[in-house]
């Protein structure tokens, strides 16, 4: 018995996949779509506002399409099992370059992890501190990280670590980088955070 391809229906709850082939050339800036061009998109109208200037459009809010600029008709049951594949096929290349990246990450910081450590060897049972500075050294040598001493901090040491940190805390009221927090606020010194503590017990006292 030969049967006919049918189109892919929606499961219980769910719509329907579209399969739409451009029918217009876009301006190529805010409109890309081509002739011929083919998509697959869910039958489930986005509701308005749209962005200026756009089409209706159907979809959902991961991908939409307009019937402005595609001819639309419902997916046939080998076409959705292709598109699916092909997303899942994608999705998995994605996952993969992650875990990829993921691993080089680690292995970056490890690597820097053991230069410090062997840093630290050389200063405590080696040829003294200046010898294990060029452990130091060649780390940022290598890659073009050395500090530009023309930068803001450039010649302050802790001051460059609080400000280029990958999460610094709020700057401290005298406009430098903080070093410590309390209650949502950071300090540079010390001294600065004792005063603010000061002003803030000094207002409950007034209150």
């Amino acid at each position: 018995m030969t049967t006919t391809p049918e189109a892919a229906g929606p499961a219980a709850g769910a719509s329907q996949l579209l399969k739409g082939i451009g029918k217009i050339d876009g301006d190529g800036f805010k409109d890309t779509t081509r002739k011929g061009e083919v998509v697959f998109v869910y039958a489930q109208p986005l509701p308005e506002p749209y962005a200026p200037g756009q089409y209706p459009r159907v979809g959902n809010t991961g991908y939409s399409a307009s019937t402005q600029q595609y001819d639309f008709a419902p997916a046939t049951v080998d076409e959705a099992r292709e598109h699916i594949e092909a997303r899942l096929a994608a999705a998995a290349d994605e996952l993969a370059r992650a875990k990829k990246l993921t691993n080089d990450l680690g292995k970056i910081i490890h690597d820097m992890t053991v230069a410090q450590q062997a840093a630290w060897i050389e200063w405590q049972h080696g040829k003294g501190a200046d010898a294990a500075m060029t452990w130091i050294h060649n780390g940022l040598a290598g890659p073009g990280f050395i500090p530009d001493e023309d930068e803001p901090y450039g010649k302050e040491a802790q001051a460059w670590y609080d400000a280029n940190r990958a999460d610094p805390f709020p700057t401290c009221f005298c406009g430098r980088p903080s070093n410590s927090l309390w209650m949502g606020k950071g300090f540079c010194s010390n001294a600065h955070y004792e005063q603010h503590r000061a002003e803030v017990e000094a207002q409950k006292k007034e209150g």
